[in-house]
This record gives C-alpha cells, structure tokens and sequence, in this order.
C-alpha cells in the first residue's frame, strides 16, 4: 500500500467515525407522561394515550387535532392501530378492552384477567392479541370481535407482543426470559425463543427482512430470521448498559432504534450509530419513514412526547 492509499483510508475512517456520531434532532410535542403511541397516515398524524382519553396530534397542523373519550374506569396503558381496517385498540389499566375507529363509536371486547398491557393488531387487522398482567395472551378475530382463546403460556408477564410477516404466527416476550411462538388463529405454542437470559421488553419484526427483534433488560438487541414456521436466531447487539425499553425496526434494510432507562435513544444503521439522550427513560418508539428519509415520535418518562429526525437528513432508508 502507497502513501497515498493510506492517507485516503485514514481520511475514509475519520469520516465514516464523525458520520456515525451525528446526532439526532429533537423537538418537544406535549409534555406529561405518555404510556403508548401508535402512527396513523404514514406518521402524518400521531395517537397517543394519556389518562382515559387518546389524543391525536397532527404533524401538519404541529398541534392536537381531535381526541377519543372512552369515558372508561381506569387509565389506558395500551395502544395500537390498524390503517388497513381504521381501527384503534385501547387497554385500560383496569382491565378493559376496547376497539373503535378514529371517529366511530368505541365497543368493548369480551376480556378476563388484570390490567391489559399491550395490545396489537395483526399486519392485515383480522386479529388483535392483548396480553395481561396475569400472563395469558388472548386473541379475537375483528370481523365479529370474537375470542378465538386465551392462554397461559408464560411464568411471569407478557411484555411485548408482535406478528410474523404472514400473520401465522404471534410471538410474545416475557418477564420469564422467554419469547412465546404461539399459532395466531389455534393459540398453540410451539415452542420458545430462550438465548437470552434476562425480560423481554420489547418485540418488533420486519417484514420485509422477515426479522424479529427484541429488545433486553441486559441492554442488548437479538434477532431471528422468519422462514415459515422456522425461527433460526441470527445475532445478538449489545447496545447499551442500561434496561432496554422502547423498539422499532424499519421495513427497507433492517435498521432499528432502541430506546433505554437511561434516556437514550440509538438509531443503528449500516452506515453507522445515531444517539440522542433524553436524560429520563424513552418508553415507546415509532419510526416512520418518508422520501426515504427517517424520523421518530418518542415518548420519554417525565418529560413528555417528541418529534425527533436527523439533523441533516444525510441518512437515507434506502440506496434504490
């Protein structure tokens, strides 16, 4: 190697170094405590959930456009929405369970256990899981908002729920270290995800990639690949020392972005790392992306709901 192919890839390295340390811009939406969002429109509007109420804030407008009031016991703690079947889900920390669209009128499904702490709609919309905090996972089919069961599959809380890109097969991460491979439409678990040995916080798949993600109390993103009824692991990153709380994985190349009880969120590209702190733990994430381009809404503990996207939108989702 000659001098100048040196020189060259020590500038190359330098360079790729500053591009991976970018920051993330962040821009504050509504302050409070915020338990769950959900995109609607392709990210051009936000729902989010705060005491019975869900709130849906429009990015056009920069401010709150309508609300939903279930005028329900209790405060929602779960959210989820399907553009497919226009349909929001919404979990009451009372154990309530309830679907509505954005400006119909909301129904209650037939539920029994604790809080609800998570909902989530299949890819298509036919099917809502909701786990609770006495560890089953139940599942209705929304045409008519049947009950198809409710299990027990795992020794501690469901945390985290998430579908396989053909909706064959629900997966669901747990306080006992496990994630459940479940049959969406029997409720028969055929086996268990054990490589990592710490809770479940959080799932996410892409379907593009045919990926699932999840997110550890250890700090540290693993991932399977999805080949039908086969789930092979593929990886673990570890991304911090902090609890792993908040995920989202985009569709295009596989990134994602982890969110931590520390306060930081980290983007992962092939390209590199981008970071934020928050200063106070990031509790939900969704990414959303446009132009090829990427941003978030991230709730974070104590502080509120922000807008966040790359400073220079040098980062792009895709090279097609």
């Amino acid at each position: 190697m000659n001098k100048r192919q040196t020189i060259l890839l020590f500038l190359l390295f330098i360079y790729s170094s500053s591009f991976a340390q970018k920051n993330l811009t962040d821009n504050l939406i509504v302050k409070g405590n915020i338990p769950a969002i959900s995109v609607v429109g392709g990210g051009q509007s936000l729902l989010f959930a705060h005491g019975s109420k869900i709130y849906r804030w429009s990015r056009s407008k920069n401010r709150i456009s309508d609300s939903i009031d279930f005028q329900a016991s209790g405060k929602i703690i779960a959210l989820d929405y399907n553009s497919r079947t226009d349909l929001l889900a919404a979990g009451f920390q009372s154990g309530e369970l309830l679907i509505s669209s954005l400006n119909g009128k909301a129904e209650r499904l037939q539920m029994q256990g604790g809080a609800i702490i998570l909902v989530k709609f299949s890819n298509d919309g036919n099917y809502l899981a909701a786990g609770t905090g006495d560890s089953n996972l139940s599942m209705w089919n929304i045409a008519d908002h049947r009950l198809l069961w409710s299990k027990k599959g795992h020794n501690d809380h469901i945390l985290a729920i998430s579908f396989s890109p053909n909706d064959s097969i629900v997966f669901s991460g747990s306080a006992d270290k496990r994630i459940g491979i479940w049959d969406c439409q029997k409720g028969v678990v055929s086996g268990y995800l054990t490589e990592s040995d710490s809770w479940i916080r959080k799932l996410a798949v892409s379907n593009a990639k045919s990926t699932l993600y999840a997110a550890t109390d250890e700090g540290a993103i693993y991932s399977w690949k999805i080949d039908g009824a086969n789930v092979k692991f593929a990886g673990k990153m570890k991304e911090s020392s902090s609890w792993s709380l908040a995920l989202a994985v985009g569709d295009e190349d596989g990134t994602f972005v982890s969110g931590f009880k520390n306060g930081y969120l980290v983007f992962r590209t092939k390209f590199g790392n981008y970071h934020t702190n928050f200063g106070q733990p990031v509790v939900d994430v969704a990414m959303i992306s446009e132009n090829k381009f990427v941003s978030f809404y991230v709730s974070v503990m104590n502080r509120g709901l922000y807008f966040v996207e790359l400073a220079d939108k040098a980062f792009k989702l895709s090279t097609k």
